[in-house]
């Protein structure tokens, strides 16, 4: 829920932010957790090869990439086996990642 009132504030008021992080970041919010009728239809999709409908998985299963490719010069880093306690999992990783995204320039991850 944090990440989604932190991305509406950016988007609202976008000269009073110069960075963001979307933490565990939820595309969509609550519009998010009943996708419509296109995703049902591209699960249903069984045609193409192995490669091709693993890539429709990837488009329907992975939305933080999506969500990075719509924010210019955004970052997106994963930890393998990372939850939503990712803070908690990995505390030394994950705060110096976010320590070297705040040091950076704006354009750093473009």
């Amino acid at each position: 829920m944090g990440t989604q009132i932190a991305l509406e504030l950016a988007l609202d008021h976008p000269e009073s932010v110069d960075k963001l992080i979307l933490y565990s970041a939820n595309c969509g919010g609550a519009e998010g957790v009943f996708p419509g009728p296109e995703v049902a239809n591209k699960f249903r999709n069984i045609s193409g090869t192995p490669e091709e409908r693993a890539s429709r998985a990837f488009e329907i299963l992975l939305p933080e990439q999506w969500l990075a490719e719509q924010i210019p010069g955004a970052w997106l880093v994963q930890f393998k086996g990372g939850g939503h306690g990712l803070m908690f999992q990995y505390p030394e990783k994950f705060s110096s990642i976010v320590l070297y995204f705040l040091e950076c320039s704006s354009t750093a991850g473009s």
